[in-house]
């Protein structure tokens, strides 16, 4: 006897008590069974990298920040979403930091794009595994973790814990010299007993990712001629900017023109060179690094 045959011969009662308990035993006890209807996503790493590194010891809120770019594949016919990731993170198999992403959805049979940023505290090992990574090595990383879904009516699952996410942080580019902007509101030019005095405010732009002390001797050139020198001494954060004020004093009768016109064309020149704690040392090479025109004030 088939299947309809048979539903249409059992007596009303029976039939319902049939449907009713199965039904009651699998919203109770059979949770776990549901969960196996839930297929893990799969999350992928397209991209890492090394937004900031801060070393202690510069004067700064030290620290690190890694940039993650996620690739997300939902394999279920069914939209859900990942209500939290938790775990720990792995640089070279060395814990260094908890871990709790936010949440995100995902299309039925899917997949969505998510950035996210992990900051990671600086200790020794830390801070030389990274510095590494900016003097071109690499390093590995990885989350263990756990995965927690709503997936609706088929409930939040757990899964986990395991290895969510992994991958190299590697291919850092170069670093480079600091930018110098000249900044007219700053500066001015004054004549006392003691000669005239040039104040210069200066922009200074990090592009890398590596916060630094920058220290430069410095040439001021009025006319193609070195007139005065001074010292720059400034720290400046990781893709940050900072202002730095340098005063020159020179002789007046060198430059009688100045005198007259209240205004005074200049150059600077100098030899920047960045250090960092666990870093060490890098120098440019001599150059142009501003010009512009100071007011008499």
């Amino acid at each position: 006897m088939n299947k309809t045959a048979w539903e249409m011969v059992v007596p009303r009662a029976v039939a319902l008590a049939a449907v009713t308990l199965p039904l009651t035993l699998g919203l109770t006890a059979c949770f776990p069974r549901v969960n196996q209807l839930v297929q893990t996503p799969r999350i992928e790493v397209e991209e890492t990298v090394l937004e900031r590194l801060n070393p202690p010891g510069l004067g700064v809120e030290a620290g690190a920040t890694l940039g993650l770019k996620l690739r997300i594949t939902n394999p279920n016919p069914y939209g859900l979403s990942l209500n939290r990731v938790q775990g720990k993170f792995f640089l070279d198999g060395v814990e260094t930091v908890g871990v709790d992403l936010p949440g995100f959805a995902v299309a039925p049979s899917g997949s969505s794009s998510l950035k996210t940023e992990i900051n990671l505290p600086l200790n020794e090992a830390t801070l030389s595994k990274l510095i590494k990574v900016v003097r071109g090595g690499s390093v590995t990383y990885r989350l263990d973790g756990t995965v927690t879904l709503d997936a609706g009516v088929l409930g939040k699952p757990t899964l986990g814990p395991y290895t969510v996410l992994q991958g190299r942080l590697e291919n850092m580019p170069l670093l480079a010299a600091p930018n110098f902007r000249f900044r007219p509101d700053l500066a001015r030019f004054t004549v006392g007993f003691d000669g005239l005095t040039v104040e210069i405010g200066l922009e200074v732009q990090n592009p890398n990712v590596l916060g630094f002390r920058l220290r430069a001797p410095l040439e001021l050139k009025i006319g193609g001629q070195t007139v005065a020198g001074a010292s720059l001494d400034s720290v400046v954060a990781a893709k940050a900017s900072g202002i730095s004020y340098l005063t020159f004093r020179l002789d007046p009768l060198k430059i009688p023109g100045a005198l007259l016109s209240g205004a005074l064309g200049f150059s600077l020149s100098g030899t920047p060179t960045i250090s960092a704690p666990g870093f060490g040392e890098q120098a440019f090479g001599f150059g142009l690094l501003t010009q512009g025109s100071v007011q008499r004030r």
